[in-house]
């Protein structure tokens, strides 16, 4: 190719070593030349522009076809960026910066991890919970939804099935009145549309099993010879959930208290039974994460 022909004040003529000449030719507008500063040969993109804003702009042809600014062959491909406020502007839905591998990102920013937490440190009265398994649509049923500190986050990502998902983990500190040795937690999801319509509720257990009772983990005592001043906890920890779901529902996490036996015991939080100087108390908490992952 002998020269280009561009529209604006002038032309600019490529010669047989790809040197563009005269070099005040305006090939785009605003003297954007194709050269490096200094050099007379067509080394690289120089934005010589007497305006506040240089640049080298690509737009959509008529018929959808893309743009390219291509190094092919051997020799290595060169942008760089020189000046306090150069940068690269990503633009419209699906721009991104495609790598050797394939892999592939775009400028958009990335917020931190959408994390919910709620500590509880009132010391209740008790929670009296029934004996057997809560019914899954209502798991207050038995008396042991902990609802005083739930975990509420809005849903931000799903992935290509429409899954949501989340971590949780936590820990609930008490006593328990008695059979303290029978008493586990699960956890009660509650999901809000965005779009509207009913709350989705479940528990978030092990599937059933002959009317055998349903836990996620189990309270630990440390002497069960003493139970009014020995404090006892179960703790969740790191517990991946996934589900059906869309960006801006609002889920609710809350624990429930098991009690496998078939008597009434009453469970209080964040204390042990006994009231005297010596005796414990504690804290309970939950945390929600959201992640990104499949299904496992």
């Amino acid at each position: 190719m002998s020269g280009i022909s561009t529209t604006g004040t002038g032309d600019a003529i490529l010669d047989a070593d790809n040197d563009f000449t005269p070099p005040d030719k305006n090939i785009f507008r605003d003297n954007t030349i194709f050269r490096e500063a200094g050099e007379t040969s067509a080394v690289g993109i120089q934005m010589n522009t007497t305006s506040t804003a240089n640049e080298l702009a690509f737009s959509s042809n008529a018929d959808g076809d893309p743009n390219y600014l291509t190094f092919s062959g051997t020799a290595q491909g060169v942008i760089s960026l020189f000046g306090a406020n150069s940068q690269i502007n990503l633009d419209g839905a699906g721009s991104k910066i495609i790598f050797p591998d394939n892999t592939e990102q775009t400028t958009a920013g990335s917020a931190l991890p959408n994390v919910v937490y709620n500590n509880y440190s009132t010391r209740g009265t008790g929670y009296s919970v029934g004996g057997g398994n809560p019914a899954n649509t209502t798991p207050d049923n038995k008396g042991g939804v902990l609802d005083a500190f739930p975990a509420t986050a809005t849903v931000s990502n799903i992935d290509g099935s429409s899954l949501a998902h989340f971590r949780i983990s936590g820990q609930v500190f008490g006593e328990w009145s008695a059979d303290s040795w029978d008493k586990g937690m699960a956890i009660v999801r509650t999901r809000t549309p965005a779009a509207g319509g009913a709350d989705e509720v479940n528990i978030i257990r092990p599937p059933e099993s002959s009317g055998r009772r349903r836990m996620l983990t189990h309270f630990v005592i440390g002497y069960h010879n003493n139970n009014s001043s020995t404090p006892e906890s179960a703790i969740i920890s790191d517990y991946n959930d996934s589900f059906s779901a869309a960006v801006g529902d609002t889920i609710k996490y809350e624990f429930v208290l098991i009690n496998s036996g078939n008597t009434s015991r009453t469970f209080y939080i964040n204390r042990v039974i006994s009231s005297s100087t010596s005796s414990e108390v504690g804290e309970s908490w939950i945390s929600a994460m959201e992640i990104s992952g499949t299904e496992q």
